[in-house]
């Protein structure tokens, strides 16, 4: 067995998040003013985005349990604490690919971006939040079938 460290930095999915919340809001100003105010997650709310994180990060070790073999602990923080990234060892075969070792977190920080934004669409704009949450399913349907992944045996 491998060890294969997976990092997801906090930050970035703030800021991604960030970037979505205020695309989306300018992007429906000419039908609906209020928008933007509405949608882009402001500095006041994101202690809200908090629990959202934790709630993806959760389920994110539970759908991989089986490959997890340590994870760093994602309590919630009263306030925002952008320094505290998701960190996950997983035991993964020999055979393996490490070449996937990218994907794999790309596709988990798609994951919990995804799948914050669907959270915060539910409360600001239930239109989007359907399209995210499917999103989100399809990212970690997709690490799953990438951690199953085997290279191809050799002749020796």
């Amino acid at each position: 067995m491998q060890d294969v460290n997976i990092m997801i930095n906090k930050n970035q999915v703030m800021h991604e998040v960030a970037k979505a919340t205020s695309y989306t809001g300018a992007k429906m100003m000419a039908d609906d003013p209020g928008a933007y105010d509405r949608i882009f997650v402001s500095d006041e709310e994101r202690e809200m985005l908090e629990r959202y994180w934790v709630e993806a990060c959760s389920l994110v070790t539970s759908t991989l349990r089986e490959w997890v073999k340590e994870v760093d602990p994602q309590p919630i923080h009263h306030g925002v604490d952008i320094t505290t990234d998701y960190e996950v060892t997983l035991s993964l075969a020999d055979a393996w690919p490490t070449a996937l070792q990218d994907s794999v977190q790309s596709s988990l920080l798609s994951f919990v971006v995804a799948t914050i934004l669907s959270k915060w669409y539910r409360l600001t704009n239930k239109g989007e939040t359907e399209v995210y949450a499917t999103e989100a399913a399809a990212h970690l349907t997709d690490v799953e079938l990438k951690l199953f992944q085997r290279k191809r045996p050799t002749r020796p």
